[in-house]
């Protein structure tokens, strides 16, 4: 019954997952169908990253609720590929975001991004480490596989901080990032309840929270693709 419910719950996640990639590959159609134009815009290459991003978490997540279908285990196997690469994606994208953020930025501009960091990267470790148990039970591939889902989130919620403190410099666009950012504080709290109910193989309907704060973090990264897709959009009414 419960593993019933994991794959449902797995098959309405696909479904959101699925939105926000087809958000972002229309997305990322507006971004290369006008190359020259946007390129001169360098957050677009911000949105570009995430829009990837989501795709291959999105794929990730057919993967995870097709497989069982097929009698494959997916548990630890070909669906990690996808998130981790996305994941990576993910932090290039926010790291990308700071280093345009900081550019011609005062003293006086970096103190808030700062300031958020600190205690978004203190919150960050204690939760990571209020978290992690023995692994007697586990390949070390599993284990180091399970915590980089809740560690590279963390990284990326930390690295979003910047989005609170520059988000004016962002324009049109800081509400749409800001969306993204609210998403993956969900995203991260999920990957923290995923990994704990899954290392003590007690997912099933613990698994529930995960599943909805994931489903969160998609809606608001739909909202999110849709607003820069729109501001897109305008722009080229304008021009």
């Amino acid at each position: 019954m419960a593993l019933e419910i994991e794959l449902i719950f797995a098959l309405i996640v696909s479904g959101f997952s699925a939105m926000t990639a087809i958000f972002g590959i229309t997305l990322l159609y507006q971004i290369f169908s006008n190359k020259k134009k946007y390129s001169q815009n360098k957050i677009t290459s911000v949105f570009g990253l995430l829009a990837l991003s989501f795709i291959l978490w999105a794929i990730a997540d057919l993967l995870w609720s097709i497989l069982p279908f097929l009698g494959i285990e997916p548990a630890w196997g070909v669906p990690e590929y996808f998130y981790i690469a996305g994941y990576i994606l993910g932090i290039i994208s926010f790291l990308s975001f700071i280093k345009l953020s900081i550019k011609d930025s005062t003293f006086g501009e970096l103190v808030p991004f700062l300031l958020l960091s600190i205690p978004f990267t203190g919150l960050t470790i204690l939760s990571l480490k209020y978290f992690i148990i023995p692994f007697e039970n586990f390949s070390l591939f599993e284990f180091i596989t399970a915590y980089l889902y809740p560690f590279c989130s963390g990284l990326i919620l930390v690295l979003s901080s910047s989005i609170y403190s520059f988000m004016k410099k962002a324009g049109n666009f800081g509400r749409p990032l800001f969306l993204i950012a609210i998403g993956f504080l969900f995203c991260y709290l999920g990957d923290l309840a995923y990994t704990y109910y899954s290392l003590r193989e007690t997912y099933g309907f613990q698994g529930i929270f995960s599943d909805s704060v994931y489903i969160v973090q998609y809606i608001l990264t739909s909202i999110a693709f849709y607003m820069v897709y729109l501001q897109f959009k305008k722009e080229e009414i304008k021009k």
